[in-house]
């Protein structure tokens, strides 16, 4: 099976950066280019399920400079892979979908706090709703539920 490292990205393209020839990007033309390439990269390479998962929960965000594109993940292992795998492909599709030459594209670490903490145990939720929500003590202990279990 071809990876997106094995497929040779032809990024020749790239080289003549004329600004005449470059469409003005907005957050709204990135993230329609940004589902089309979750849909190019799934029917392409449907053995990488995690990244796509990575790509469908993560949207890109554009800075004021309206040329940086970036794309954040939660750890150093995930962007390393992102930049050794995917990044000539991830790169090139968006500029040919943006329809210009001249965009970047940064994959940044999310800050831990910015990393949203997923609730998988009954304690982690019964711990998040008692500490935001005194309803949902008052309805526990009505119905005699113990979740700490």
């Amino acid at each position: 099976m071809d990876s997106p490292v094995e497929k040779k990205e032809d990024l020749s393209f790239m080289t003549n950066n004329t600004s005449s020839n470059n469409e003005h990007v907005t957050e709204e033309k990135l993230l329609k280019a940004w589902e089309n390439y979750i849909n190019y990269f799934e029917k392409e390479y449907p053995q990488y399920p995690r990244f796509i998962s990575n790509i469908k929960s993560t949207k890109p965000t554009l800075e004021s400079d309206n040329i940086t594109i970036v794309f954040l993940v939660a750890s150093l292992s995930r962007k390393e892979w992102i930049e050794k795998t995917t990044y000539n492909s991830m790169i090139q599709f968006l500029s040919k979908e943006l329809k210009n030459k001249e965009i970047k594209l940064e994959i940044r670490i999310q800050e831990k706090e910015e990393v949203e903490k997923k609730l998988y145990m009954p304690q982690e939720r019964d711990a998040f709703f008692s500490q935001n929500n005194a309803d949902f003590i008052d309805l526990k202990n009505n119905l005699g539920a113990e979740l700490n279990k």
